[in-house]
């Protein structure tokens, strides 16, 4: 099984064409440049985002806070090289104070 952590910088938004490859389980509406990015290196090889598939609370989901608190990313991701490995993750989330 192969797995591949991603650092895009990417924000995937909740748009359904985006859906093979990311879950509904997304904290951005808007796609940025390196989310399109991050969806088309998943749908090219057949693999998932898996940080999009579980349902947590939004800070959770959060991976970058602005030190103002007002600003919210959810830019890394974990991708699964092949779907049919894709059974074998139970979770994804953020943690929050690294």
């Amino acid at each position: 099984m192969k797995t591949v952590l991603l650092d895009f910088n990417g924000e995937v938004g909740k748009k359904s064409h985006l859906y093979p490859a990311c879950a509904g389980h997304r904290l951005h509406n808007e796609t940025n440049d390196n989310g399109k990015r991050t969806a088309n290196f998943a749908l090219g090889r057949d693999s998932a985002v898996t940080g999009t598939w579980y349902q947590h609370k939004d800070i959770h989901k959060v991976t970058w806070r602005s030190p103002d608190n007002k600003i919210y990313k959810q830019t890394d991701r974990a991708h699964i090289g092949d779907r049919s490995h894709c059974t074998n993750v139970c979770d994804v989330r953020s943690v929050r104070g690294a």
